[in-house]
């Protein structure tokens, strides 16, 4: 069962007030929805299509499904219920999933885009971050997690993003390209 502090938290944010509902189920659920996925797939299309951007935007577009990956993992290796399947009083605002929700998929997902764009592009795409904190908070809302689900997830995606980024941004140093401004430059030998 989660702890106290994860549950006076949980009771704190999923009590919140139901004028929040559109947006919180919308940051909850809209990545699942083709709308939403088309104008992610657009972003994705246009940072592969830039020079500058092609990279960060390779490695942001598919390192969230290592992120993903690891989460899934997580919840087979140490399966933890949803706050929803188990609070009797908790206020369900979406279906309920009856898989484990020891870590949240959707933050860690979005705290991965949010942390490969700051790596890649600096602090100018830093507007993913605020995306990724209310997705997590969303699904608090929404019962689907504890905040120790979602806290979980966005240290998942974190350091997924960060590892992969530095990895990816360190080999291509040792190769012998440069990097300006998120761009992958081949270093030109001057001597």
């Amino acid at each position: 069962m989660a702890g106290a502090w994860d549950l006076k938290l949980f009771y704190a944010i999923n009590g919140w007030p139901d004028w929040l509902n559109p947006l919180m189920q919308f940051m909850s659920k809209g990545s699942d929805s083709w709308p939403v996925r088309i104008i992610l797939f657009g972003i994705l299309v246009y940072l592969v299509r830039r020079p500058e951007t092609r990279v960060g935007g390779i490695v942001a577009g598919l390192g969230w499904i290592v992120a993903n990956a690891i989460t899934d993992l997580i919840k087979d290796g140490w399966p933890y219920p949803r706050p929803g399947n188990v609070i009797e009083d908790a206020i369900i605002r979406v279906g309920m999933s009856q898989s484990a929700g020891t870590a949240s998929a959707h933050s860690a997902n979005m705290a991965f885009v949010a942390v490969a764009f700051v790596l890649w592009f600096g602090w100018r795409w830093s507007a993913w971050i605020p995306v990724a904190l209310l997705v997590g908070l969303s699904r608090v809302y929404v019962a689907a997690h504890y905040p120790s689900q979602v806290l979980l997830g966005w240290l998942v995606g974190g350091l997924t993003a960060a590892a992969l980024s530095l990895g990816i941004q360190w080999e291509l140093r040792r190769r012998g390209y440069q990097l300006v401004n998120g761009k992958v430059l081949r270093q030109i030998d001057t001597a």
